[in-house]
């Protein structure tokens, strides 16, 4: 059996250097023996942490993936975007949502 592997970059843009901002896209990947897992997030540059947001929507979705993997359990869209989002509102915390926004495509 071939194992499935994932690399990536995400570099800074030459808006965000001259504006001393951050890098606000990131991503991670997870492989398990069963399932794998490649999310990106793009921060939204109007916010003042998307940075932090597009980081930890990151952390939300692999949590929330390897938690199902480990429990086997039925999949549904429901709970998985309900768990995602309650991990993102963690994660982000003492910051309000509305400085984290970012996309995110897992």
């Amino acid at each position: 059996m071939a194992q499935w592997r994932s690399f990536g970059v995400s570099t800074i843009g030459p808006g965000h250097i001259a504006a001393g901002k951050p890098n606000q896209d990131s991503w991670l990947n997870w492989h398990g023996n069963q399932v794998d897992c490649v999310v990106v997030a793009d921060g939204l540059g109007s916010c003042m942490n998307s940075d932090i947001g597009s980081t930890m929507v990151c952390t939300a979705v692999v949590a929330e993936v390897k938690r199902l993997a480990a429990r086997k359990e039925a999949f549904s869209w429901n709970v998985f975007l309900e768990n995602v989002a309650k991990r993102f509102f963690e994660r982000i915390q003492p910051l309000p949502a509305n400085e984290c926004s970012t996309t995110c495509l897992f």
